[in-house]
């Protein structure tokens, strides 16, 4: 047998990680076991597409071999790296609130974000993609919040593996699509100094 690929390529140090292995000679296998370093958990062969499923261990961060074997005694060689990295963790994002309908483009700051390579953001229950922005000292994430159905509170966590979320516990607002009614007095002098008044709803 030989591990030429798996997905994620990476999780956190804490373990649980889903990991798909794809590579050569994978069937007729009777005792599948992967190798995450020196720690070896179980695994199970997918007959549709030919492909070992198994759960990463916890382990300290760094990048180790993931090795698998079709009879829980001999492992490929394929030296094929996984990384485990230190669970990251949301400290602030802004803005912290926005429209039902969505379109909002949110900046997240926390530790450790920068270590992945697939980033996710989840508002609530609804997934949307996310980008690494390296451009400032410090680098951020960046998502656009996906449309509801009702204004509420809904936690708003990151993944930098695509699966693997944090539990930073902060709350994104979703508010109802604001409205401008009227607007007193409707008009002003030209040099400005014209205190308005703004109603409407929201």
């Amino acid at each position: 047998a030989v591990v030429s690929s798996f997905y994620p390529e990476r999780g956190p140090a804490s373990g649980a990680t889903q990991v798909v292995v794809y590579g050569l000679n994978l069937a007729n296998g009777s005792h599948y076991t992967c190798r995450f370093g020196a720690v070896a958990v179980a695994a199970s062969f997918d007959p549709r597409n030919e492909t070992v499923h198994c759960e990463s261990p916890a382990q300290a961060a760094a990048l180790v071999a993931l090795e698998l074997s079709l009879n829980a005694q001999q492992y490929t060689t394929s030296g094929v790296g996984f990384t485990y990295y230190p669970p990251p963790a949301v400290s602030v994002f802004s803005p912290n609130a926005g429209p039902t309908a969505g379109d909002t483009l949110v900046r997240l700051w926390g530790e450790g974000i920068d270590a992945g390579r697939e980033y996710r953001c989840r508002f609530g229950e609804h997934v949307v993609p996310s980008t690494l922005d390296v451009s400032s000292a410090n680098a951020t994430l960046l998502c656009v919040s996906p449309a509801v159905a009702n204004a509420s509170a809904v936690l708003l966590e990151v993944a930098i593996n695509s699966q693997d979320y944090t539990s930073s516990a902060q709350a994104f607002t979703y508010y109802e699509p604001l409205a401008v009614s009227e607007v007193l007095p409707r008009a002003g002098i030209f040099y400005g100094g014209t205190e308005l008044r703004i109603l409407g709803r929201g």
